[in-house]
């Protein structure tokens, strides 16, 4: 065997069982001694580029034999194996960096034969079972970290045979299923806490098949109801809440849903009222509140929102206008008030706010107007008080404020507007009446730092810090009465995680989690 005939050998062999070989390979260089036949004889190294053995082991007669040892390129022992005649023959281990060891296993002719074990680092077992001749064998047992068995599965010549059963934390039956050539084939089962079945259903080769049944665990009350064919979902599916009220229900073809789908509020009310084609919202959609009272609706064209959309407050006023297009807004939009005068009109192009926006104060007379580009406000904004005097004139570029005039209360008094200046500085704005309602600092035209909003007795409404005109970490809401009101973190202007609300007393009353900044 020539030098390089044995170098590619050695990592042919052994780069599997060592990643950080492969970094340094290139520099890394093999060091023994051949017998007078050329073949490899005694100790060899491989040896890394800053001279630490990477592997250590003897050759007889150019076959690996004995004890061989692997290490990472710190010097770390990594993995101790034994060989005769050149193959994997005995004891092997493998060790973490901290010393514990990582898994024991026994080869005989190259091939994992007898117990195998994996460890945790902690020292616990994570994985024991049996090989043969290369081959999975018997019941492997996996456990959690803390030492409790998490799952049992059967194998026979390296196929998952029989029943695979997982374990809740308390020891119990989790979930039990049938297998057949490492498909699943039988029974399904899945229990709660209490060990009372919430989901019973067939697998054939590897699919579900017939009615499959979910309940909810510890009342047993019927969650849902489904019929597989081939795997395949088909037929109506129905699902319920835990008071036996009808939740929702979508016809299935082929996994997929078309036609008209429900869904319900948890008192039988209809909540959407949805048309899909080929599992797309396509045709008329209706949404409603609890009262019964419409708040949405428009049309889907292959899952986008297309034409006019109507959105209304739960008074049955319309509370928002417009044409969607490709799913974005798109032209003349319109917001009103409860009393169903008109709160603010402009234009969307591809979804973004574009030329002059009009803003009005509920008595219908104009409170803000100016003009939007890309989204951002854009040059000279005028604010105006509910009689139509003017209160302040602010001038933005590219959504960040430039410069702001004083600002003149109802009466004409000219009001301490703070410090900013050019883009920088505290801002105090007021209300109608001339009281301060909100201070915020800015950076550059964008909010920064700390921010207070104010009733009109002064106490402060609430209170957090903007991040580069977004609303950032912990903000605080009270009540009149200074008592908090709801408290939670912002992650770029949207709520997230959770978010506690409080009576005027101080008591709990209610929590709500968002996740990506989505309420759910």
């Amino acid at each position: 065997m020539t030098f390089m005939r044995l170098y590619y050998s050695i990592i042919l062999t052994f780069t599997f069982f060592i990643p950080s070989i492969c970094l340094a390979q290139e520099e890394a260089r093999l060091v023994g001694q051949n017998n007078a036949e050329g073949k490899p004889e005694g100790v060899w190294y491989f040896i890394s580029d800053k001279g630490d053995s990477l592997i250590a082991g003897i050759y007889k007669n150019g076959q690996k034999e004995g004890v061989w040892n692997q290490y990472t390129d710190n010097g770390r022992l990594y993995a101790k194996s034994t060989y005769k005649s050149g193959m994997k023959n005995g004891a092997e281990r493998k060790i973490y960096a901290s010393g514990k060891i990582f898994s024991e296993a026994v080869y005989t002719n190259d091939k994992l034969s007898g117990l195998y074990n994996l460890y945790y680092e902690n020292g616990n077992i994570k994985q024991s079972g049996s090989y043969n001749s290369g081959l999975k064998n018997g019941e492997w047992t996996n456990f959690s970290e803390s030492g409790r068995k998490s799952q049992t599965i059967t194998y026979v010549n390296g196929e998952v045979e029989g029943a695979v059963i997982t374990y809740n934390a308390w020891g119990n039956i989790k979930t039990k299923t049938q297998y057949k050539g490492s498909l699943q084939d039988g029974e399904f089962l899945e229990y709660d806490d209490m060990g009372n079945v919430i989901t019973k259903g067939q697998f054939i080769k590897g699919k579900e098949t017939g009615t499959w049944k979910y309940s909810y665990p510890y009342s047993l009350a019927k969650y849902k109801e489904e019929t597989f064919v081939n795997g395949l979902i088909e037929g109506i599916q129905i699902t319920y809440f835990e008071n036996g009220r009808k939740e929702s229900e979508f016809n299935y073809q082929r996994d997929t849903v078309q036609g008209r789908a429900l869904i319900f509020y948890p008192n039988g009310n209809l909540y959407k009222n949805i048309q899909f084609k080929d599992g797309l919202e396509h045709g008329d959609y209706a949404e409603y509140y609890e009262n019964k009272l419409m708040s949405a609706r428009g049309k889907y064209e292959e899952g986008l929102k297309t034409g006019t959309w109507e959105f209304f407050h739960e008074n049955g006023q319309n509370s928002e206008v417009g044409e969607y297009k490709d799913d974005e807004k798109s032209g003349l939009w319109k917001t009103f008030y409860e009393n169903g005068s008109l709160r603010s009109e402009g234009h969307f192009v591809f979804g973004e706010k574009g030329g002059q926006w009009f803003y009005y104060h509920e008595n219908k007379q104009l409170a803000y107007l100016g003009t939007y580009k890309n989204n951002k406000e854009e040059g000279l904004w005028g604010y105006f008080y509910p009689n139509g005097k003017l209160q302040q004139e602010l001038t933005f570029s590219n959504g960040r404020l430039q410069s702001v005039t004083d600002p003149i209360s109802p009466k004409g008094k000219i009001l301490n507007k703070g410090s900013f200046k050019e883009g920088t500085g505290s801002l105090i704005t007021y209300d109608e009446d001339g009281k301060k309602t909100m201070e915020e600092y800015y950076e550059n035209g964008l909010k920064q730092g700390k921010s207070k909003l104010f009733f009109p007795n002064g106490k402060v409404k609430a209170e957090g810090e903007f991040v580069n005109g977004k609303k950032e970490g912990l903000w605080l809401y009270f009540h009149k009465n200074g008592r908090v009101s709801s408290n939670g973190k912002y992650r770029e202007d949207k709520p997230s995680g959770k978010w506690r609300y409080y009576d005027k007393y101080g008591t709990l009353i209610d929590e709500k989690n968002f996740e990506d900044n989505d309420s759910i």
